[in-house]
Parts: structure tokens; sequence; C-alpha cells
């Protein structure tokens, strides 16, 4: 950008280069934003990183501002000049994002730190992949978690929120070789959803006993269950719109739910 002043003393034209920002570039910052800003609902705790890691990297992206907490543009990268003190400003501004969307103990915990990418990765470390601590304790969670007198879509909902969580702090495997047909991140993503469907079975109520009963072996096979499972699940808690929680449901409408599972099942299966 070039900016021209005619009114110089001596009557002369002064022309001064000023190097420019593009709206697309990480380092450009909108007059609006404030490292005060808070973006979501839902504060960092030390119970619900995976959620809260979740929200603000959509957010971060939307922002264009990922490249901050992520090492992939340090301030080397940024250049000289305007450019580095415009990664000062974006960074500073992200790290009142981030410190901004956690409860006062957490916040407390990272005050000390340099760089947004400095709290990123601290946060990381003490609640993401590879947190042991809380895997037990979600672990334990999904362990004690019972339908009792929740809808099954709520419950359902419930459980999927705890098995993601699971999933953000579990380190699965994966193939680094660049040549591997083995597929590893399918298979590991198939192993989790016939996990979850399991746990969803077996902690429904005692009213689902016929359905619980009826999806084992005889019925399908466990990649036969892969390819179902979608369908499963979303049938079962379908049941939650049609009987109502309570002490008595409707074992009718159970075995008609069923049965229609267990056609539409094997009409995938035939595909």
């Amino acid at each position: 950008m070039t900016i021209r002043d005619d009114g110089g003393s001596a009557g002369k034209n002064v022309v001064t280069d000023v190097e420019t920002i593009a709206l697309t570039s990480p380092l450009y910052l909108h007059p609006s934003e404030n490292p005060g800003q808070l973006f979501g609902s839902d504060l960092l705790t030390d119970s619900n990183y995976g959620e809260w890691v979740n929200d603000m990297t959509e957010t971060l992206i939307a922002k264009n501002k990922l490249v901050f907490v992520d090492g992939s543009f340090s301030r080397s990268k940024a250049g000289p000049g305007i450019r580095n003190d415009a990664w000062g400003r974006c960074d500073v501004t992200v790290k009142g994002w981030l410190k901004t969307a956690m409860i006062k103990e957490v916040r407390n915990s990272v005050r000390a730190a340099k760089n947004a990418r400095d709290i990123w990765a601290d946060l990381q470390q003490r609640f993401g992949k590879g947190s042991a601590g809380r895997a037990y304790e979600l672990r334990r969670t999904i362990g004690a978690l019972r339908q009792e007198k929740l809808s099954v879509s709520t419950f359902y909902t419930k459980l999927v929120t705890y098995s993601d969580e699971l999933h953000s702090v579990t380190i699965n495997p994966r193939c680094t070789c660049g040549t591997c047909t083995s597929d590893v991140a399918r298979q590991t993503r198939e192993k989790t959803e016939s996990e979850r469907l399991f746990d969803f079975l077996l902690r429904l109520d005692d009213a689902f006993s016929v359905v619980r009963s009826q999806i084992d072996s005889t019925l399908l096979s466990l990649q036969e269950l892969a390819k179902c499972n979608h369908f499963l699940k979303r049938s079962i808690a379908g049941l939650g719109l049609i009987i109502n929680p309570g002490p008595r449901y409707d074992d009718y409408s159970v075995n008609s739910c069923y049965l229609a599972m267990k056609l539409e099942c094997k009409s995938k299966l035939s595909n």
C-alpha cells in the first residue's frame, strides 16, 4: 500500500510504502477481535478437555489462527518488521482467547506461558492424548453408566459424549511407513464403534433384554455387526421416541422394532 502526503512543509510530495497484511493471512486481526473475547459457553475444566479442545479448534480454524497453537507458524517464520509485530499481536490475542475460555484454576496454571503454543501444548500434555488419569476416570464412568430412567435417545447421547472424550485422550495405533495397505485407521475406527455399540446395548434397561439377547453371534458376526452398527444404534435410539421412560415399557413395540432391525440388517448384508 502506498500513502501519499501532499501537505509537506516544503510543499513536496512524500511517498511512503507501508506493507499491508492480507485478509487471508493468519497475521490479520479484525478490529473487533481482542484477547478478552469468549467463544462458546463451556469453560475448560479438569474434566471436559475433549469437548473443549474440539470446540476451540473449530474456533481457531474459523479465525485462521490455528497455526499459532499447532506449532506450524513460529515467530521466526513471520519475518521481520511489521509482520513480526503482527505475529506478536496475534499471539497475545490467541493467548487471551484460550485463557478466557478456562475456569480460574486452570487459567492460573498457564499464566506463565510465553505464547499460545506453550499453553496449548501444556493442556494437551495434561488432559489430552495419553492422559492416563482422565482415561481411567472416563472408563470408570462408562462402566458405571446405566440407562435407569433416561429415554433411550438421551442415554445414548450421554454414552457417546463420554465415549468420544475417551477416544480423544486415548493413543490409538497408526501406520507411519507411508506404504502400508492394512488401513489401520479404518480398523481402529470399526473397533471403537463396535465397542461403543456393545457398551450401549449392555447398559440398557432390562426392558430391552429382547433386543440385547438376540443381537449375538447367531445373528451377526463381528464384521457384519460393524456394517450394521449405525443402523442398530439409530433404530434402538428411535425407541426413545416410541417408549416413554418409566416403570413400564411396551414389549410389543420393543419386539416390533427388533424384527424391523433384523430384516433391515439382513437386507444390508445381502447387498
